[in-house]
């Protein structure tokens, strides 16, 4: 192989782990938001947890799908909006989470 074929080689290789690299990272925080509650609920004595989930066909026009799960992890339904999920806990507003009350 002359000095440009291997250039050329050389290129695409770096290209490449590059490409490679930026996915991976893509994925690894996208992963990592999905698994992080966004906001804590408690509606009598259960416990419940929001995500946020960004699924992978909504990348390119920012659908947002909120899971609600107990605290046990088990998941309990999959929301288009915030005030869908306030109407299947049957509350009017997200409770504070420093209210002692709620």
């Amino acid at each position: 192989m002359d000095e440009s074929g291997m250039t050329i080689f050389s290129i695409f290789g770096v290209v490449f782990l590059i490409v490679l690299v930026i996915t991976l990272v893509s994925f690894i925080s996208r992963n990592k938001k999905n698994n992080t509650p966004i906001k804590k609920i408690r509606v009598g004595n259960t416990v419940y947890y929001l995500y946020s989930i960004m699924p992978s066909y909504g990348r390119y026009n920012n659908t947002i799908v909120y899971q609600l799960k107990d605290k046990e992890g088990n998941l309990k339904g999959n929301f288009n909006s915030l005030s869908d999920v306030l109407s299947f806990l049957g509350i009017d507003e997200f409770p504070d989470e420093n209210d002692i009350f709620n």
